[in-house]
């Protein structure tokens, strides 16, 4: 017998490991406890806003039922302990039980360390009487059900939150554009005057310049984080000339830094052609060697390399910076994440769109760190074969 309890015990803890829809849930624990003491049917009551709440009835007839503070379910709540209670204990108040021939109910407090969240509360046409061995199992299965009960709560609590930021990331994004439009464009007619003058204000007019590109490109990646998790982010694929690729990388690069970056090409095939999205891809490679020179010293060597390997290419950047840990590297593709750098904190910010395009790219994109000794970031992407490149042509 008790072989079989724990076969449904192991049963029901198998089935609430997949689900995340809360109802499923109680579902799924109401059914192995009328399983598990022979009962008819079960609710699951919870403890919310200092009073009982049943959230779930195997019996829809059930379901209206008020939990009464003086009732068991009360008692077996604030006591921890399961109550088995007869018929003739609660006749009076649920004749609707006697009718359909219910002789006991069983409650089972949902509590796990001390902390309990409600019961459950399965009624049976048996007369149950529990030994110790059953008393054992019940709690078990109490605690397991708590436990599901709880993962599910906090993953939809979550999932919500999660959803509510995106959502507000999307709009605030979308709001700030505009009136930085506006402010770029004033910042640049100030620039267009100042351009001739050697003053402290035309220095603050640059640096605001610089400020506001920094913050416009920080809202634009923003929105395209939101239209990756929609699923709605666009490309423009088309040949491109490797070569003339790198060559644009390290102009680009020049125009955003007066820093000496060391760009080597070491490509040595024939036909230098990849299909991609030029622009997400250069937008890529220029954060890499930004972030790059974000988080190492003013004097340390940032070198681009670009390399090929049978039918791939690869680009790397790496520097002589911070460096990150195990843990920062752990978390680095998930969002924006804050580091140290040069001047206090900053942001290794695009690496979770970067890791986008890569991968739509059929491509990787690998980081390899150490603290105080730098960064590698290297990105690989397919070449057009001779042979494809021939047909096409």
């Amino acid at each position: 017998m008790i072989e079989k309890k724990l076969a449904i015990i192991n049963d029901a803890a198998l089935h609430l490991l997949m689900p995340e829809d809360i109802q499923e849930i109680f579902r799924i624990i109401v059914t192995k406890a009328v399983e598990l003491v022979d009962g008819s049917f079960g609710s699951i009551i919870l403890h919310d806003n200092k009073e009982m709440v049943r959230v779930y009835t195997s019996d829809p007839n059930h379901f209206s039922n008020r939990v009464r503070k003086e009732s068991s379910s009360y008692k077996a709540y604030s006591q921890r302990k399961i109550i088995v209670v007869p018929i003739s204990e609660f006749a009076s108040v649920h004749p609707e039980l006697v009718e359909r021939n219910i002789k006991s109910t069983i409650y089972i407090p949902l509590s796990n360390r001390n902390k309990t969240i409600g019961v459950l509360v399965i009624h049976s046409k048996n007369k149950i009487k529990l030994e110790t061995s059953d008393e054992s199992l019940l709690s078990l299965f109490g605690t397991m059900a708590s436990l599901a009960i709880r993962k599910t709560q906090l993953y939809t609590e979550t999932k919500t939150a999660l959803e509510t930021r995106d959502h507000f990331i999307s709009h605030a994004s979308h709001e700030l554009r505009t009136p930085l439009t506006s402010i770029n464009g004033y910042i640049q007619l100030l620039q267009s005057k100042m351009k001739d003058k050697n003053t402290v204000e035309s220095k603050w007019v640059n640096e605001l310049y610089d400020e506001s590109k920094r913050l416009t490109n920080l809202i634009i990646e923003l929105m395209e984080i939101n239209r990756i998790k929609q699923g709605t982010l666009q490309f423009n694929l088309r040949e491109n000339n490797l070569n003339e690729f790198f060559e644009e990388l390290e102009s680009q690069v020049k125009s955003i830094s007066n820093r000496e970056v060391i760009f080597e090409n070491h490509y040595e095939k024939e036909y230098p052609v990849f299909i991609g999205d030029p622009d997400k891809l250069m937008k890529v490679f220029v954060g890499l060697v930004s972030n790059a020179l974000k988080f190492s010293p003013a004097n340390g060597p940032i070198i681009v390399t670009l390399n090929s390997s049978q039918s791939k290419f690869s680009l790397s950047v790496i520097d002589k910076g911070n460096g990150m840990s195990r843990e920062q590297l752990a978390k680095v593709f998930e969002g924006f994440n804050k580091f140290d750098n040069q001047e206090g904190q900053g942001f290794r910010v695009g690496l979770l769109l970067a890791k986008h395009i890569i991968k739509f790219h059929h491509g990787t994109i690998e980081i390899n760190s150490k603290i105080n000794k730098g960064t590698k970031v290297e990105v690989k992407l397919p070449l057009l074969s001779y042979e494809a490149h021939s047909h096409q042509s």
